[in-house]
């Protein structure tokens, strides 16, 4: 799992280094009724309209339909 995240290029980094990221000193302050994403959050907080969710790919549909929810 890790050769494929090198093969992408990731960059992995200790906790406190990803804590020191400015994005994670900004506000969240959406509160409702929806399951919003962290970055959903964002936009709301910082007055943006929110953009819209992605489908999720078929695969993950089908995997879901056999989970028997």
């Amino acid at each position: 799992m890790v050769e494929i995240h090198r093969r992408r290029l990731s960059k992995f980094v200790t906790l406190d280094q990803a804590l020191a990221d400015p994005a994670y000193g900004r506000p969240d302050n959406y509160v409702g009724a929806w399951g919003l994403s962290w970055l959903h959050d964002w936009q709301i907080s910082n007055g943006r309209k929110r953009t819209a969710s992605p489908d999720p790919r078929d695969w993950i549909t089908k995997a879901g339909e056999g989970l028997g929810r």
